[in-house]
């Protein structure tokens, strides 16, 4: 059930992005697809850092997005 949830989310952002940018079905998906491996670079960075300051007994700084 959570993979149909996650496919519909991934199809109404780019349903969004196309909406927003007037662009095609397939530039939308690509633009998704950029953004998401973005998410993905910065969530492996967040995990390394707090991993790092977990490490070294420092209590990690997060900031609100």
């Amino acid at each position: 059930m959570s993979e149909h949830f996650g496919l519909l989310a991934y199809i109404a952002e780019a349903a969004e992005i196309q909406q927003q940018l007037g662009c095609s079905s397939d530039e939308a998906f690509e633009i998704q697809r950029h953004l998401a491996a973005e998410r993905e670079a910065e969530r492996e960075k967040a995990e390394q850092y707090e991993q790092a300051a977990a490490e070294s007994n420092v209590i990690p700084f997060r900031a609100k997005h």
